[in-house]
């Protein structure tokens, strides 16, 4: 009977790997479209960072060819315009890829890819050694059923790369003693790494901070300087170049709506506040604490689902459980110290943002022991028969949210733009000039021409083409302006009529206008095509 047993516990996990691994082909099969591509709304940033990547690939360094209006302000430079939205290291990575293989959008997909496979190793790492096999395999079956982390990893997102970062960081945290030196400082690298991938990451360094000082009193505060002078000394090159390019080491100019700093998000209202007296207006500390508490409100479903499944539950209730093992007890801790002030982040500056999605897979392993821990208290003569009905009854829900992407889609994936226009308009702007453009990324990413995201106003571009004089070549505009995406403060009418009717004023000399398939247009200082009628 115990050799049974054994084999059983050997089989469970192979069956649980091979599982996981049918669900995604499915998934991938049926869900990603080779013609779209990552033409998608989920795509937007994965292409934003592809376009820095192929332009450090082709050696023209760390620049961008999406510029925001505002970061006009730190750098007026349009054909060499210094990348000041995103770290590096990500860009770095999808920038090896392009050099091996071609800069397409297949390249940044198969990147999240790898990295969302990457996770695995890891999973059953954790789960064979604090656990056992069948702890190893449940955490591989929940990761490959998790919905969030199945579309993250086609849709060519960082957040899988950045998930196996906090993977190596725990494992580093885990392996640090009292007398140990490079486990501290391999953490402090590793979230280093982290910060130079996606910012809010080096809020990681006060919980592994927290771990190593309840982890003994010899030698702790070695340990931590170590932990935070090897993060500080990996991120001091980019905080140098921050600082000389955009006048601070800590500069990010992340999020994609125009209006940004004029956003009433509290992290923008208290930014704002510490350059003038605004926090000193009365009751304005009463709405940045209240718009504070919406934001953690958003946060309440995203924590309480955290698998995106039935799962999130007892990943979040193994909060309260103690693990067999002391470290890990600690580390869960620290995990959960990440999660939490990732979420104050998100409340301060992106209450839709993805942040939170990073913690998935090693709380789909938390999920997994709890589970199997509250399983195999059951007692009683039909004890094996309740474990298997509670068992299967579990992954029925756990795999109810992603059963209806596994089939033939419904409906194809709605493309945003029509990347024709784009390559047919980019190659006919002239050489030093940009595009005015709602989209950007797009343009910069599959046109490769500098393009200037939609001022706010029609007031704003009209300071931008006095003051900074740039050779424009058009407005390229599309129906994604008044989508979704854009909240209703974000549209302004009277883009919205530049867009109907064509009419600009008669100084900005644009006396072109195209109409392209798709309701797409371009309002030139050059005669496009045929098409092209003067306003």
């Amino acid at each position: 009977m115990t050799g049974k047993l054994q084999q059983l516990k050997i089989l469970l996990p192979l069956a649980a790997l091979l599982i996981g691994a049918v669900v995604w082909g499915l998934y991938f099969t049926h869900q990603y479209d080779l013609d779209r591509g990552l033409n998608v709304s989920d795509g937007i940033e994965a292409i934003e960072l592809a376009q820095v990547a192929r332009r450090v690939a082709e050696g023209r360094g760390l620049t961008t060819g999406f510029i925001r209006p505002v970061s006009l302000r730190f750098n007026p430079d349009y054909l060499d315009h210094p990348e000041l939205t995103h770290p590096p290291v990500y860009i770095l990575v999808l920038a090896g890829a392009f050099r091996l293989f071609a800069a397409r959008d297949f390249t940044v997909v198969a990147a999240s890819i790898v990295f969302f496979w990457a996770a695995v190793p890891w999973l059953w790492f954790w789960g064979r050694k604090l656990f056992d096999d069948l702890t190893a395999g449940l955490a591989v079956l929940l990761y490959c059923l998790n919905p969030i982390f199945l579309r993250l990893s086609i849709n060519g997102s960082p957040l899988p790369f950045i998930a196996f970062l906090l993977f190596t960081l725990l494992y580093f945290l885990y392996r640090s003693r009292p007398d140990s030196l490079f486990f501290p400082a391999a953490a402090g690298a590793v979230i280093g790494l982290a910060y130079l991938t996606r910012y809010s990451c080096g809020l990681w360094l006060f919980p592994a901070g927290l771990l190593l000082a309840a982890d003994g009193r010899k030698h702790r505060v070695r340990r931590i300087v170590l932990l935070a002078g090897t993060a500080f000394l990996v991120a001091l090159p980019w905080l140098i170049r921050n600082w000389v390019v955009a006048g601070g080491p800590f500069f990010t100019l992340d999020g994609f709506k125009p209006s940004m700093f004029s956003e009433p998000r509290p992290g923008y209202i208290l930014w704002r506040g510490f350059s003038g007296r605004s926090l000193t207006v009365p009751q304005r500390g009463y709405f940045v604490f209240k718009k504070f508490l919406l934001g953690l409100r958003d946060s309440y479903a995203r924590v309480l689902l955290l698998t995106g499944n039935f799962a999130g539950v007892f990943a979040v209730v193994s909060a309260l459980y103690r693990f067999p093992d002391r470290k890990f007890d600690r580390l869960k801790y620290a995990f959960f110290g990440m999660l939490v002030l990732e979420c104050g982040y998100l409340s301060l500056f992106r209450p839709a943002g993805q942040g939170t999605a990073v913690f998935i897979p090693f709380a789909g392993l938390l999920a997994a022991a709890f589970f199997l821990h509250l399983l195999f208290r059951l007692r009683g003569r039909r004890a094996a028969l309740s474990r298997a009905g509670l068992a299967l009854f579990f992954l029925l829900l756990v795999s109810i949210p992603i059963s209806d992407k596994l089939g033939p889609r419904t409906f194809p994936r709605l493309r945003l733009y029509s990347i024709e226009n784009i390559r047919e308009v980019a190659a006919a702007v002239p050489p030093g000039e940009i595009l005015v453009t709602d989209v950007p990324w797009a343009v910069a990413w599959y046109g490769d021409v500098p393009a200037l995201w939609l001022p706010f106003q029609l007031e704003d571009y009209e300071e931008i083409r006095i003051y900074r004089e740039p050779a424009v070549a058009g407005l390229f505009l599309t129906p994604f302006y008044g989508g979704a995406f854009f909240e209703p403060g974000e549209i302004t009418a009277e883009w919205i009529r530049v867009y109907d009717t064509g009419w600009v004023p008669g100084g900005w000399g644009l006396p072109y206008r195209t109409v392209l398939p798709d309701d797409h247009y371009y309002i030139s200082r050059l005669p496009f095509s045929d098409g092209g009628e003067g306003s």
